[in-house]
């Protein structure tokens, strides 16, 4: 108590030279919270007579309800709370426990621990910054960086993560098997992912701002009644995604380069609330159980949910994560819109039947400009990709017709065609990607998909490359300046009447591939045939 007076009175002499502000003020704030409080306090570093020079020594002589006043200073310990007590350092950013790589820097093993005003660092993944096990622990005004995992909680509830500044880690905060926990008042930037709540209920996420983060600013996996208000996130390499999850409410938050994509494996994975979202200062569009829709003014990013009869036109949607989702979604259209720089997508379509995607402009560096998903009997015509390309996905009797992918060779892929069965591939210019032009992958499966007159030009690797997919229709294409025109593995397919620039003969084109063998390695030879190969090009598009 003589200590608390000093100090007093010290700060009562030099006040009027002092500005009000957190770092100057943190000890009158502190005497404030210890006022009345019936624990003693404990000192760690300083000058003091009796002040310990180890955290984890004052809190092995600490008694529940106590205070651990922790001077200015770098600690290099690894410290495990396990009493119900304060710790509060003199300043955050000159108060530091520096941790060893391989172990958590701070376990919270008690109850109704607080910690405040530290510099917490340097643990290694999969060790954390901070690990809490137990309920009702506040962290508050701290920063956590080049650790792990900086604040990873499992099977904890209703504590609080106020005010703290979290970067240069692989993930921020990682809750687990925990419910009723609040994220507040935080930035939370250039880590490799944000904040991930996995498997937990009823956590909230307010007034914090998520930036510049690699992977994903939130990440929501398995969870249900977890919401995100007022908070700014930007700029990372995806904004929210929502997966297998329940009941999510998303309010009066600001998404700048970043969007919002959902996933699931059934109807109720995609039901959320979202009021108030901008995305790049354009409203998110989110519509559930809809029939009939026109939209042709600003959006941000669309969300149709069990929807039919919409026509999305003449709309530029630019920098979210997917430009428009379409889920359990039949005979909508998309027509005449310009869907650019979307970190995951362009469009996405899962469970969804009988949409037209027409005459659109799709161009990003990264993903793809058409996901189908478990989609069917889907047209896909005139449209024109710029450095994405397509994919099919269990999705069976679709149609893709007259388009131009151009991957500028930035793209590996032009069109993926996996597990999916019976498409029409035909009329489209496929060109400028680094690696191959089309891939049919399977399981061992007769997929029957039919690629007709299209054209294949200046592929880094392949044209086409097939792997476990039989009985596909190969007929009527170009195929120009190519390393390696075709080749397959596991596959046996029907090819005819063909361009080969490198084959000039009047006789059956051989193709080759192999059988493949455990591990990936080639047992023996295969051999299709072009039967009967064409000695001039086709003409263009229809």
């Amino acid at each position: 108590m003589k200590r608390l007076v000093v100090i007093g009175v010290v700060f009562m002499l030099f006040m009027p030279s002092l500005t009000y502000s957190e770092n100057t003020n943190h000890l009158f704030s502190f005497i404030s919270e210890n006022n009345g409080n019936n624990g003693k306090t404990l000192y760690v570093g300083g000058n003091g007579p009796n002040n310990y020079t180890s955290i984890q020594n004052a809190i092995n002589d600490a008694n529940d309800g106590d205070t651990i006043f922790v001077f200015n200073g770098t600690y290099y310990e690894n410290i495990a709370i396990d009493k119900s007590i304060k710790i509060v350092g003199e300043s955050k950013e000159t108060t530091t426990i520096m941790g060893k790589k391989y172990k958590d820097v701070v376990s919270i093993l008690a109850e109704n621990v607080t910690i405040k005003n530290f510099t917490i660092k340097g643990c290694e993944m999969p060790e954390t910054g901070i690990y809490v096990s137990t309920d009702r622990n506040k962290i508050i005004n701290c920063i956590l960086e080049s650790d792990g995992i900086a604040i990873y909680m499992e099977n904890a509830n209703e504590n609080m993560i106020f005010g703290c500044e979290i970067s240069k880690n692989n993930d921020a905060i990682y809750l687990e098997f925990s419910s009723k926990n609040e994220i507040r008042r935080c930035f939370i930037h250039n880590n490799f992912e944000g904040i991930s709540i996995e498997n937990s209920c009823s956590n909230s996420i307010e007034n914090c701002k998520i930036y510049s983060n690699d992977y994903y600013g939130i990440n929501l996996f398995d969870v249900s009644n977890t919401s995100i208000y007022n908070s700014s996130i930007f700029k990372n390499g995806l904004g929210i995604g929502i997966c297998c999850s329940l009941n999510v409410f998303i309010a009066n938050c600001k998404l700048v380069n970043d969007g919002i994509r959902i996933d699931g494996v059934e109807m109720r994975h995609y039901i959320h609330k979202m009021e108030n979202v901008t995305i790049n200062g354009k409203p998110l569009l989110y519509f559930i159980n809809q029939q009939g829709g026109n939209i042709q003014g600003d959006a941000g990013e669309i969300l149709l949910i069990n929807c039919s009869n919409f026509l999305i036109k003449n709309l530029s949607i630019e920098n979210a994560d997917v430009g428009i989702e379409i889920v359990y979604g039949q005979s909508n259209k998309i027509e005449n819109c310009k869907i650019y720089g979307n970190e995951d997508c362009g469009v996405l379509a899962i469970s969804s039947s009988y949409n037209e995607i027409y005459e659109c402009r799709i161009k990003s560096k990264y993903g793809y400009g058409l996901h189908a998903i478990n989609s069917f009997k889907n047209e896909i015509c005139d449209n024109e990709f710029i450095k994405n390309g397509i994919q099919l996905l269990y999705s069976n009797n679709n149609s893709i017709t007259n388009n131009t992918i151009d991957g500028k060779y930035n793209l590996q892929i032009g069109m993926r065609i996996d597990m999916s069965k019976r498409n029409f591939i035909a009329y489209n210019n496929i060109t400028g990607c680094w690696d191959t032009g089309l891939v049919i992958a399977s399981r061992l499966s007769i997929d029957k998909n039919i690629i007709y007159k299209n054209n294949f030009y200046r592929n880094g690797v392949h044209a086409i490359w097939i792997a476990d997919s039989f009985a596909n229709m190969i007929a009527e294409n170009n195929f120009i300046e190519h390393p390696v025109t075709a080749s397959f593995e596991n596959a046996w397919n029907i090819w005819f009447h063909n361009y080969w620039d490198d084959w000039r003969a009047p006789i059956p084109k051989p193709i080759y591939g192999y059988i493949e063998g455990f591990y990936g390695t080639p047992l023996f030879p295969l051999i299709n045939f072009d039967w009967n190969p064409a000695l001039k090009p086709f003409g263009g598009r229809k």
